[in-house]
């Protein structure tokens, strides 16, 4: 296969019962072809993204996460320089929506829960109907506070194991060794408060 018609061909001709890993088999050896593909040629653009689309979402259903994040972005920005998309919203495109919800998959898979929150605001905003944005957006909230309730946790632990094993006379450390312990407490209390609101 040569041109980006043959591969487009080669996919979608039997579209539904190809597997993610046929796709990806499929795009791989073409994916310099597809990413080159300019505005020049608007049909062979509208086909090169989509097969990229589809190649970058087949990564992350078989959880090639650190591949697909590459992918998802190229496939995301080809959307957001289309020109016969400018004029339109792009969250009534369905590819452009998976696109971003896969994005926010793959970047809460990769710990990256900044980028992960920032794709599940923009789904919950656009698709206040959809439960599954708004739980995806709840779990990037709860992991930053269960990192948190566990650093407060490991805080009192330390504290504790100092204030039994560390014995001066002057009492400096089992003063020191009380505040970790009400700070821990009150850290992790505190986040947990938070969590739940």
């Amino acid at each position: 296969m040569n041109s980006v018609d043959e591969i487009y061909d080669a996919v979608y001709a039997k579209r539904a019962e190809i597997s993610p890993e046929e796709l990806i088999e499929i795009t791989e050896p073409h994916l310099e072809l597809l990413k080159k593909s300019s505005l020049d040629n608007y049909d062979l653009y509208f086909k090169s993204t989509r097969l990229l689309a589809d190649y970058a979402i087949g990564l992350a259903r078989i959880d090639n996460f650190s591949e697909a994040i590459k992918y998802l972005d190229i496939a995301i920005n080809r959307f957001d320089n289309d020109p016969k998309l400018k004029s339109k919203n792009l969250w009534e495109e369905p590819m452009f929506e998976s696109l971003v919800w896969f994005r926010g998959v793959t970047n809460f898979y990769l710990k990256d829960f900044r980028l992960s929150k920032i794709d599940f605001q923009n789904l919950v905003e656009q698709f206040p109907d959809n439960d599954k944005y708004g739980r995806w957006l709840k779990a990037c909230v709860n992991r930053k506070y269960s990192i948190l309730e566990w650093i407060f946790g490991g805080f009192t632990f330390l504290s504790i194991a100092l204030s039994m094993y560390l014995n001066p006379e002057d009492g400096v450390m089992d003063t020191i060794a009380l505040y970790g312990i009400v700070i821990g407490l009150v850290g992790g209390l505190t986040s947990l408060f938070m969590q739940k609101r």
